[in-house]
């Protein structure tokens, strides 16, 4: 019988190992920023086309490579950093495996420009697919560039499954920033398809955070820092009023690496109590400095995972310390007398409760008191929205299935009205039903070709550079949509005019959510129907408070604008609009099974 077991060969080896490592091009950005980092830079230029698909560079003012250190980079488990087993539980490096540009090899082709200052012509070596293709001495400044193009030109099947442009630059990005947060005292440039989308000078934390997220930021945010005896803590996080509908700007660094740790999020988030907001997400980049022996690095190819050998005792810390960044009282777990009192108040509430049923008891017949009670028990108030029936009279064809609504409706709990057709009852969400029909109004406003309507003061829109650079490719389709926008300074647009329906409160909002929403390729400008897309994304984000006293002419007209639509039922955010209580349904509750 012939042997079945074999080594694979290096080439399909690094394959294998380059598909823990390089995942996107993002991956190739991380890996060679932070071995630029190790190198002791303190200028680092990145350079991308199409995203990092084309090409992705890397130079820094380093120390260099000799030609034998040039050479012996690229081969696997090859590395300046790890000499001994000790030095696992140890690191202080960015970069230790010995793997990286072994895999970026593997899959890409690859050319390196190097000198060390003691030598006065540097070396050039190129490889394709894991091959050396060539090496030559040549003239270059002091340090190291790295040409990284067509990656996965090998690999078609993991080059189909790259996202698009605006995706992979997203994630590119994203690797940079995380980088340039990590060490503000040196400079950093990003240049995508020969634009200058960030150029950053080394600086305080401040400046940084500034260079990052926009010079206001300081304003946003509170500074913190707290030495402990597990850890040291510091950083900034933003105020819960200037929170984002999305969680992009999160940063948690631990010796300086960037992390991912759902557990210490949670902490954070936590330590707001109820001033946030449960849709929204506060800015902060948080510093932990730990002795490395007490975390564990290596538990994933990419490094953003560790594990705390304590982590309840991180999450307390950290919890802490952001409670009080955020003016909060402190936090302490729940005691036995906490748990009494709380059962001593709420018998106290189921007391008052039944007082009060056995006072409607005891008014017998009185129909006109028990109304009053429970309009008291509900708090409500003698006006139309609440106590007094609408009469609402509706065409049949002004409903879906000629059904016909009846004369009575009341309004309850607020946010909800009680009607009845030919088939039962009907309970409507009011908030639903003016978010349907703003949607309605806002997307017939938004229809190509139907103008503007021109702001009295007009508003300047700030963005971070990569969403202005997203933002300047998108800005003919907007325009044509009802948006009146130009350039105006660095990272930001004089905005002029919006569609007549929408609150002008809503303007950057909306900006930002669509470029997100196009940066994880969620819209995409080809797509048909684009402006009903926009201004359903518009019509989900308003909050919408029905009026206490809105009245009668007002909520038929709202529901007849309602019931104008193809789909009445469905709102916006895909909840339901109302639903229908048959007589059917309410005569089963009434009957014994």
């Amino acid at each position: 019988m012939a042997n079945r077991i074999h080594l694979l060969p290096d080439r399909l080896a690094n394959q294998i190992a380059a598909g823990e490592v390089v995942q996107r091009p993002a991956s190739v950005v991380k890996e060679l920023l932070e071995n630029a980092i190790d190198a002791g830079a303190d200028t680092l230029t990145l350079e991308l086309k199409e995203a990092g698909k084309v090409l992705i560079r890397v130079t820094d003012n380093g120390s260099g490579m000799n030609l034998e250190d040039a050479r012996m980079c690229f081969e696997r488990h090859a590395t300046s950093k790890i000499r001994e087993t000790e030095d696992l539980f140890r690191i202080n490096t960015m970069g230790f495996r010995g793997e990286a540009l072994a895999s970026i090899a593997a899959v890409a082709r690859v050319t390196l420009k190097t000198r060390v200052s003691s030598e006065e012509l540097g070396t050039e070596i190129s490889l394709e697919g894991s091959t050396f293709t060539g090496q030559k001495a040549v003239q270059c400044p002091v340090g190291s560039s790295f040409s990284v193009s067509h990656l996965f030109y090998n690999v078609p099947a993991r080059r189909n499954f790259l996202k698009s442009n605006a995706v992979e630059c997203r994630h590119a990005i994203n690797e940079f920033l995380r980088i340039a947060l990590a060490y503000p005292d040196r400079g950093f440039t990003l240049i995508h398809n020969d634009i200058e989308v960030y150029k950053m000078k080394g600086g305080s934390e401040k400046d940084r955070l500034m260079a990052v997220f926009g010079n206001d930021t300081p304003d946003q945010v509170v500074s913190f820092s707290e030495e402990t005896p597990y850890f040291n803590l510091r950083g900034f996080v933003g105020k819960a009023e200037y929170a984002r509908k999305s969680r992009g700007d999160q940063y948690f660094f631990v010796n300086n690496r960037f992390i991912r740790d759902n557990y210490l999020n949670h902490a954070v988030i936590s330590a707001f109590g109820d001033r946030l907001s449960s849709d929204t997400f506060p800015l902060y980049v948080i510093f932990i400095e730990i002795d490395p022996s007490r975390v564990d690095i290596n538990i994933h190819p990419t490094k953003h995972e560790i594990k705390f050998d304590d982590e309840k005792t991180a999450y307390s810390l950290l919890h802490s310390v952001i409670r009080k960044a955020v003016a909060g009282p402190v936090f302490f777990p729940m005691q036995e007398q906490t748990i009494s009192q709380s059962s001593s108040n709420l018998e106290r509430r189921t007391d008052s409760w039944s007082g009060k049923f056995k006072e409607l008891q005891n008014k017998g017949s009185n129909t006109s008191g028990i109304n009053e009670e429970w309009k008291s028990l509900f708090g409500a108030q003698q006006s139309a929205n609440r106590s007094t029936p609408l009469s609402m009279p509706y065409r049949k064809d002004k409903f879906p299935e000629g059904k016909e609504l009846g004369q009575q409706t009341l309004r309850v709990l607020d946010n909800y009205l009680i009607t009845e057709d030919s088939e039962g009852i009907l309970i409507i969400n009011l908030t639903e039903a003016h978010r349907k029909v703003f949607y309605s109004r806002l997307a017939a406003q938004m229809k190509p070709g139907n103008g503007s309507q021109q702001l009295l003061f007009p508003q300047v829109l700030k963005l971070k550079p990569e969403e202005w650079a997203f933002m300047d490719k998108i800005q003919q389709h907007l325009q044509g949509m009802g948006f009146d926008l130009k350039g105006f300074g660095s990272n930001a647009f004089l905005v002029s005019g919006l569609p007549a329906a929408m609150p002008i409160q809503e303007m950057q909002p909306f900006f930002l959510s669509v470029i997100n929403e196009i940066m994880e390729d969620k819209i995409q400008f080809s797509t048909p129907d684009l402006h009903l897309k926009l201004a359903a994304s518009i019509a989900k984000r308003i909050t919408f408070k029905p009026e206490k006293n809105i009245s009668e002419p007002e909520l038929s007209q709202l529901l007849e604008t309602l019931f104008q639509n193809e789909d009445p039922e469905i709102g916006v955010t895909g909840n339901p609009v109302f639903f229908r209580i048959t007589k059917a349904d309410l005569e089963k509750r009434f009957t014994h099974a």
